[in-house]
């Protein structure tokens, strides 16, 4: 068995940094629209009709479906392809969740603190902290099925 070239090495973690910059980006997005209600009332509290709101709420959803699995997944796949190595799958997958972990939690920090919640921090930071793992996780798991379809 042969060591790996410079090449191999370099196309293994290639995917890393992309594919954590997009993972990070879909998951600060995603914070931002698990809090559209609330901005929503916040910026335009005379126009925030029923409709509005559930239009809004709708709208925000769909535009997380459509960065997860859409372009999470196809940069995901795309980064497969162009990688020589298998073995780096996991931990850009890996990178990518703890990535999206932490935009998830500043972006909803920022959102929080934009609308000046009045809330015990300690249950704050609780929330966040386990809604961001839980992001993390599905863009983690998101990330290694575009990678590893890229493989089939």
């Amino acid at each position: 068995m042969t060591a790996p070239s410079d090449g191999a090495s370099a196309g293994t973690t290639a995917p890393i940094p992309g594919l954590a910059a997009v993972a990070g980006l879909v998951a600060l997005a995603t914070s931002v629209t698990r809090r559209v209600s609330p901005l929503v009332l916040e910026i335009a509290p005379d126009a925030a009709s029923p409709q509005v709101l559930t239009q809004a709420t709708l709208g925000g959803r769909f535009a997380a479906f459509a960065l997860t699995y859409g372009v999470l997944f196809g940069v995901a796949y795309r980064a497969g392809k162009h990688s020589g190595d298998p073995d780096g799958d996991v931990r850009a997958a890996a990178v990518a969740g703890a990535t999206a972990a932490t935009a998830f939690v500043a972006g909803s920090a920022a959102a929080v603190f934009a609308l000046g919640a009045r809330q015990n921090p300690l249950v704050g930071v609780a929330v966040t902290a386990g809604s961001g793992v839980a992001v993390g996780v599905r863009l983690a798991v998101v990330a290694f099925a575009g990678l590893a379809l890229a493989r089939r």
